[in-house]
């Protein structure tokens, strides 16, 4: 089964440490893969998360397909720049 980096986690972890843990929140990921996806459910698992993945981009979306099990997300392949 696939796990974080250690480093990753720690950063995040650092990153939303003044987020009350659990609270509900609308939560926008731009650049989406499954690290980033995998650490905010697991933080804040109440949230509705919207996750933005380059069109296509089948090496994050098949990542986050093979290891993100919650359903509190929704993924969308958007190009931000157009």
């Amino acid at each position: 089964m696939w796990e974080p980096n250690k480093a990753h986690e720690k950063l995040f972890k650092k990153l939303f440490q003044d987020f009350k843990k659990g609270k509900e929140y609308r939560i926008l990921d731009v650049g989406s893969g499954r690290t980033s996806l995998f650490l905010l459910n697991k933080q804040f698992p109440k949230s509705e998360i919207l996750a933005i993945v380059y069109p296509g981009d089948k090496r994050k979306i098949s990542g986050i397909e093979e290891s993100i099990k919650s359903k509190n997300f929704t993924l969308k392949e958007i190009d931000i720049f157009n």
